[in-house]
């Protein structure tokens, strides 16, 4: 029913189906065009996605005053290596 159209799965239904295809909920609740697949092995809860994409999102400086609240490193690109010399 809802691959036709004919019913709209509620939140708690696309995080399941999200948790067990290990895909993005913006893909499934067609907010995104492209899927996101998930390493099975991580275990990540839609939760954590939702916070990893929002966290992909933000600007590079916003990413760097996170990783320092969370007191982890920041992984700096060869490119971003590049524009900071």
């Amino acid at each position: 029913m809802y691959e036709r159209g004919e019913r709209e799965p509620g939140l708690d239904t696309l995080e399941a189906i999200a948790d067990f295809f290990n895909v993005d909920m913006d893909y499934l609740s067609g907010k995104a065009t492209e899927i996101k697949i998930f390493d099975t092995k991580d275990d990540i809860t839609s939760h954590e996605r939702e916070i990893i994409n929002a966290y992909r999102e933000q600007s590079e400086s916003v990413q760097i005053a996170i990783c320092k609240m969370l007191d982890v490193d920041y992984e700096v690109s060869e490119a971003q290596a590049k524009k900071i010399v």
